[in-house]
């Protein structure tokens, strides 16, 4: 009896472990693809804001 109790403990415990291991992956790989995302937005801001700049910049020297 004791013996089976324990080894549900040990399965127990590797369960919980392999839980944790998949919930800390796929935060890590959520931040990553938000870090991604954010990277990618940030330069697509970047682009509009140098598209701005330049059609201002056209448009001062068509005046």
């Amino acid at each position: 009896m004791h013996f089976w109790s324990c080894f549900c403990d040990v399965n127990y415990d590797r369960y919980l472990r392999s839980q944790i291991l998949a919930l800390k992956c796929f935060l890590y790989s959520s931040l990553i693809i938000i870090n991604i995302l954010k990277s990618f937005l940030g330069t697509q801001a970047e682009y509009a804001k140098f598209y701005m700049n330049f059609s201002d910049y056209l448009s001062f020297q068509v005046l």
